[in-house]
């Protein structure tokens, strides 16, 4: 089963590879034909273009892994997301948390729009990296002080966008390992900050930084109808009267209205990419929350700062309930995934695997054995060059399975 599962891995990862790199030639084309005449079309083909790679990510572990996914939430939180702006706040557990993100923001029809903070070496990768820099994702060196530019930089861009976007932000910084994990309490202990048992410490910098820079920003746009409106262009200085009034949802008093706070747990222990590599069956939960930005406090970064560590402090103590009982206290919601992601992979698998199976079977009737044993090694360093990245990536011991809750 190992070996099949290894087998049929390597072909997806190569459906995948080559459908990204597709992709990134339509965007490539997009970028010099579409974006010098109208920067706002090139951003919503360019959404469109990158869902039909980035999707084959929740399909992958809802599909090929058979992942359930529990989300815990009200309903009143999660109806109009996507409607308007918004910063997510995610913790980071394990291997795949960034792929349930893309999970959960595909059940919310956001994950053609989103946004993140990536490491600067991410854009230089093909396929995904080259994705990440046409969408306007930010690329960091991990200091402040160089990062600085960086994210006022992405924050003018973000807000000059037509269309509502979502930033996803892993606060923590990095994975949970339990090294990690000692000098964050040590650091707690030393500033007197509450001392967290399933998360690091938030790195407060990044997110003060983007929330008042597009706050700020919000509450100084005045569109032509007088109102503040999100899809105001500073580029152009004035949007439509008409625009405004069909578009009335997304009118608000801020850029950012609302803050959602993303939990996930997992009822029997932290998943890793090679549990998806072996077709595992994956469980996990996500809790989540609406936060109006109003009501967060940001007089001043120590007062917004010490919100976002009370914040986490509350995710401590949701993770630390999951673990005793098996679920997240919130009401559970049925979100279903869309079938989207589904059609798309049915099209890649027409347009790239039926060639490709059609072009072993004859090499195998032609007896080219040279032309197979070259298609295996292709195969081989696909299957381990990803098991490379598993060993790599991989959290060991960051969660215990969950006790069961009747």
């Amino acid at each position: 089963n190992h070996s099949r599962y290894a087998m049929w891995f390597s072909v997806l990862s190569l459906v995948f590879l080559v459908a990204s790199l597709v992709v990134n030639l339509l965007e490539l084309v997009a970028y010099v034909l579409i974006r010098p005449v109208s920067l706002s079309l090139f951003r919503r083909v360019n959404a469109k273009l990158c869902y039909l790679s980035w999707c084959i990510i929740p399909w992958a572990l809802e599909n090929w892994s058979r992942l359930e996914l529990r989300i815990f939430a009200k309903e009143e939180d999660v109806v109009n997301a996507g409607q308007s702006n918004m910063i997510a706040i995610l913790n980071h557990r394990g291997d795949i948390d960034w792929m349930l993100g893309y999970c959960v923001c595909d059940r919310l029809g956001i994950l053609q729009n989103v946004k993140c903070l990536m490491k600067s070496f991410v854009k230089y990768l093909p396929t995904v990296g080259w994705s990440f820099w046409f969408s306007d994702y930010t690329f960091l060196k991990r200091s402040f002080d160089q990062d600085h530019k960086r994210l006022t930089d992405s924050a003018q861009l973000w807000t000059s966008y037509d269309f509502p976007w979502t930033v996803c932000l892993f606060a923590e910084g990095t994975r949970f390992t339990e090294e990690k994990h000692q000098k964050s309490l040590e650091y707690a202990r030393k500033k007197g900050l509450p001392e967290l048992k399933h998360h690091l410490l938030p790195r407060t910098k990044g997110f003060n930084f983007i929330l008042h820079e597009v706050k700020d920003h919000g509450n100084s746009m005045k569109c032509c109808c007088q109102t503040d409106c999100s899809y105001f262009n500073p580029l152009v200085y004035h949007c439509s009267f008409i625009q405004c009034l069909l578009l009335a949802q997304y009118c608000c008093a801020f850029l950012v209205p609302a803050v959602y706070d993303i939990t996930f747990g997992y009822p029997h222990g932290s998943l890793t990419l090679l549990d998806l590599v072996k077709g595992k069956k994956m469980y996990a939960d996500v809790n989540i929350k609406k936060i109006p930005v109003s009501d967060i406090p940001t007089t001043s970064e120590e007062e917004t700062s010490a919100w976002l560590i009370n914040l986490f402090k509350q995710k401590d103590d949701l993770v630390e309930y999951h673990s005793v009982h098996g679920r997240f206290p919130t009401t559970r919601l049925d979100l279903p995934s869309r079938p989207y992601p589904t059609a798309i992979m049915t099209m890649w698998f027409l347009l790239l695997l039926s060639p490709f199976l059609y072009y072993v079977y004859d090499l195998v009737v032609a007896v080219e054995y040279w032309k197979l044993i070259t298609l295996g090694i292709i195969l081989l360093a696909a299957h381990f060059g990803m098991r490379l990245l598993m060993t790599v990536t991989e959290v060991q011991g960051s969660q215990q399975p969950a006790k069961k809750d009747s």
